[in-house]
């Protein structure tokens, strides 16, 4: 148990991290206030709550753009993805496919400016379709303010972590997810930035209506059906 112990904390002592300023229109990334001592539950709770709020926000946002503005073929071809990954019985290789195809979807939403289908098809939305996109586009928004936050508070576990190593051996499991996150959550919020302005200029140009969150305490906006 000794040993075990010991090698969690060297694994811990590991983690490495380096500052980086991430500017888009946000505040550049820092450790979030989470008071002196060590890693706590809290801390970790508050991360993982942050996360899943915003991968919720982003999947049901891009699900719900996709199908009203991405072309036939595309969109045909996403779901058969998307069925294809339904009868996955694996419950970490289905929950891989399924974060692949909105991956999918983003990057195809991304290519509406040269996609003349697309372009007509969200002109020809009728109110409430373009509610749903303004409400689709300014969830978009909310979920980088979120994922933002969340970086934030995994790079400050990372560093409590550092500077207290026996506080972390109780999130074994947890900590290398978060760690994993301080490197590659700066590239999920640029790709949902920049489609959420994407999209932005598009609903500006369809006379569309977007909220802009000013904080990842906001509440997501809600139209019917969304």
């Amino acid at each position: 148990m000794k040993k075990v112990v010991v090698a969690i904390l060297c694994a811990v002592q590991m983690f490495a991290f380096g500052g980086f300023v991430y500017g888009w229109g946000l505040d550049s990334i820092k450790p979030a206030a989470l008071g002196g001592g060590g890693v706590t539950k809290a801390d970790v709770d508050n991360y993982f709550s942050l996360s899943n709020k915003a991968d919720d926000l982003q999947q049901g946002s891009v699900d719900s753009l996709s199908k009203m503005l991405l072309n036939k073929d595309t969109a045909a071809e996403i779901e058969r993805k998307k069925k294809a990954a339904e009868a996955i019985q694996n419950p970490q290789e289905k929950q891989a496919a399924m974060k692949q195809i909105v991956e999918d979807e983003q990057a195809a939403l991304i290519t509406m400016n040269d996609d003349k289908a697309s372009q007509q098809k969200l002109a020809n939305l009728d109110e409430h379709q373009k509610k749903l996109v303004g409400a689709a586009t300014s969830n978009l928004f909310l979920s980088a303010l979120l994922n933002k936050s969340a970086v934030d508070v995994a790079t400050g576990i990372v560093q409590k972590a550092q500077a207290n190593p026996a506080s972390a051996v109780g999130y074994a499991t947890e900590l290398p997810k978060i760690k994993d996150a301080v490197v590659a959550l700066p590239g999920k919020i640029e790709k949902t930035y920049t489609l959420a302005n994407q999209l932005m200029k598009l609903a500006k140009a369809n006379n569309i209506e977007v909220a802009m969150p000013k904080t990842a305490s906001d509440k997501p906006q809600v139209a019917e059906n969304f």
